[in-house]
């Protein structure tokens, strides 16, 4: 009877680990961005590619991750920089041409008018209630969510600069950070514009040379510098290297000038091991519950 019982607790450990793969497996986490496509010689001069890629289901191993792009839209001959997403609505916004704040679908479709007028921007981000911010060289920029016009401005002690745009993120620990350029620093900055050096990025294969972009998914944060997915350390700026984006249009160049996470983090899911511990904990203390019983019997 006994040996009986051991092979059911072993079919039952097998089904849970099989059963939390596959939970594990099924989580969809997209990271929705805005890929830089080359210049030409003619009209369209330059393009920008919105699209999107599954952080929680790469290919490969750690370090050397593959997370495949799915183009989504038709390419903009319109500079698209600094998405945004509201996360009471789930509407994501973009800035169209420097200038114009607009909405973008899950699909890739681009408003076809203009909510409002905006200043330019190096990043644009929405902290957890709906208020919108933004950053912009010595500036701090409070923006109304509706149309992206400014609100209101604060002077920033450190200059803060992008290549193109997509540097600001709003992080789990309720400060906002902006990933800056010349020199490539990681500043931390308050909802009133109060900002603070946390360090100079530094990682395996990081470019200097290349476009930032700052996106923060669940609790932590990631930096795009070029095709390169890294986990930032908020500390110290330290990044750890991920993977790369694969998949890319062919005309992909420089980097990304937005990007928004629009799922949590897969981490709310228990690992595998955890299903199979969980299911010998319970299988165990059945079996001392039958011994027991057996004994007294």
């Amino acid at each position: 009877m006994k040996t009986k019982i051991l092979q059911i607790l072993a079919v039952v450990c097998f089904v849970t680990l099989a059963l939390g793969t596959s939970l594990r497996a099924s989580i969809v986490t997209p990271i929705y961005a805005v890929a830089r496509l080359s210049y030409a010689e003619g009209p369209p001069f330059s393009g920008y590619q919105f699209g999107v890629f599954d952080l929680g289901s790469p290919t490969g191993s750690p370090g050397s991750y593959q997370y495949a792009w799915t183009s989504l839209g038709s390419a903009s001959s319109e500079p698209l920089a600094n998405l945004a997403l509201n996360p009471v609505t789930s509407q994501m916004y973009v800035q169209y041409f420097f200038n114009e704040y607009r909405t973008v679908s899950t699909s890739g479709v681009v408003g076809g008018s203009s909510l409002g007028a905006m200043d330019t921007l190096f990043g644009m981000s929405f902290d957890n209630s709906g208020n919108l911010y933004g950053a912009y060289s010595t500036d701090w920029y409070t923006l109304d969510s509706s149309t992206g016009s400014t609100t209101s401005t604060a002077p920033v002690v450190n200059s803060l600069y992008s290549q193109f745009g997509g540097g600001l993120a709003y992080a789990s620990d309720g400060n906002f950070y902006f990933a800056s350029s010349y020199p490539s620093s990681l500043y931390r900055i308050t909802a009133g514009g109060t900002d603070t050096p946390v360090g100079d990025f530094a990682g395996t294969n990081y470019d200097e040379n290349g476009w930032n972009t700052l996106f923060s998914s669940g609790v932590n944060s990631y930096l795009l510098n070029e095709n390169r997915l890294y986990q930032v350390n908020l500390s110290d700026a330290s990044l750890s290297l991920m993977g790369t984006i694969t998949g890319l249009p062919t005309e992909f160049s420089s980097g990304f000038s937005g990007a928004v996470g629009l799922a949590s983090s897969p981490a709310a899911v228990p690992e595998p091991g955890t299903w199979a511990a969980a299911a010998l904990l319970a299988g165990g203390a059945g079996f001392m519950r039958w011994r027991k019983r057996a004994k007294v019997s």
